[in-house]
């Protein structure tokens, strides 16, 4: 049996923790902070929380690089790889049905049959709409981006597949000389790759920026799984760890409230502060539930919640793109509520139930793909997989 390298601190409910951090993140984010969506009804409760909320995607990509680490005996093997990244295609591909089925119903525009393709891999995919200046009147409607259905968040699943491919380089990207050394040569590496996008003009190219922004932070938590950086943390003083995590956490809103990240400099900031910010959030959902454990059932009701949270949250950030067609049909379903903190809540349950139900069918998908690679390993070993006995 392979054998699972859970790091002793960023256990699995720590992962489920960060995971459920991120979608709230990203909900608010993405249904708070841009014009396109009809703001003029909404009443924002937390303001910062809007550029705030763009830092999910690294939480996600930190908990996947971690995830890499610990079934390092699975990703290892090509075929595991290839399985994991056709299962989660299919799973997505699953969700663009239901978008196109959707849209015919509400006579969303449609994709043509080349944009199609691309988006069933994760391309072309983006918002789309009308931005309404209500500042005018009469109120001024302008078109802009996709103007066809299509699931408008998706550019990770690319993405995911990009660092499954990259992940024989990523786990071998060492010093031998320790965490410092191997973060140091990880960062120099891709700061050099990301100047000469920037210079050469190659970051317009397709998930260039996407993969050299992103794929650090898949690296960072691997090597900090691998080399327990956060256990060493832990051996600093309680007060001192949450301290620096709150600093971390105050800094962190501070940049992403003034400017977009820099994106014109080689060395992204959140290449700096996002493990922090990670630890700092990992702590508080121990420290919680060190004292919810004072009360058993209330603190299985919480991991419950969060499990569920959780494991419904790649297909929240799929769906929760129904909200934002060209024609926005279903916009006014997420709008509901009028208070921003109520929406973002409202929705996460929501579509967490929706999930819930999808994945079933999801569930059938992934064991086909994996029955399918069972098949075939087996016939290449020169077993009859037709035999029962």
């Amino acid at each position: 049996m392979l054998k699972a390298r859970t790091p002793a601190f960023f256990g699995k409910n720590t992962s489920r923790f960060i995971k459920c951090i991120a979608i709230v993140l990203m909900l608010y984010h993405h249904l708070i902070g841009f014009d396109y969506w009809h703001l003029q009804f909404v009443v924002r409760c937390v303001p910062w929380m809007v550029s705030f909320g763009k830092v999910c995607i690294d939480l996600f990509a930190f908990v996947t690089g971690v995830a890499f680490f610990v079934l390092k005996d699975r990703y290892e093997k090509g075929s595991y790889r290839l399985q994991k990244g056709i299962s989660f295609l299919l799973q997505y591909q699953l969700v663009c049905l239901i978008f196109l089925t959707i849209g015919l119903f509400c006579s969303e525009p449609m994709p043509d049959f080349s944009t199609l393709l691309k988006n069933l891999f994760g391309w072309e995919t983006g918002v789309g709409g009308t931005i309404v200046d209500y500042s005018i009147i009469p109120p001024v409607f302008t078109p802009f981006g996709k103007q066809y259905i299509n699931v408008c968040h998706a550019w990770y699943v690319f993405f995911y597949l990009l660092a499954l491919a990259a992940y024989p380089l990523l786990a071998r990207l060492s010093t031998g000389k320790g965490m410092l050394a191997d973060a140091g040569l990880l960062l120099l590496t891709f700061s050099l790759l990301r100047a000469f996008a920037l210079l050469s003009g190659v970051s317009s190219l397709p998930f260039v920026d996407e993969f050299l922004d992103y794929l650090p932070i898949v690296a960072l938590g691997y090597l900090i799984a691998k080399n327990k950086a956060f256990e060493a943390f832990e051996k600093l003083p309680s007060y001192l760890s949450l301290g620096v995590g709150v600093f971390v956490c105050v800094a962190t809103i501070v940049i992403r409230y003034g400017e977009t990240d820099a994106a014109e400099f080689p060395l992204r900031a959140a290449w700096i502060y996002v493990p922090l910010l990670v630890y700092f959030f990992a702590k508080v959902g121990k420290t919680g539930a060190f004292f919810l454990k004072k009360v058993p059932k209330l603190y299985k009701v919480c991991l419950f919640f969060v499990t569920f949270f959780a494991a419904n949250s790649m297909n929240v950030w799929y769906l929760h793109g129904i909200f934002n067609t060209p024609r926005q049909s279903l916009q006014w379903i997420a709008y509901l509520p009028r208070r921003s903190l109520l929406i973002v809540g409202w929705v996460l349950v929501l579509l967490s139930i929706v999930s819930f139900v999808l994945s079933f069918p999801q569930k059938m998908l992934s064991d086909w793909c994996r029955q399918v690679f069972y098949k075939i390993k087996k016939k290449r070993n020169g077993y009859d997989t037709t035999r029962t006995g």
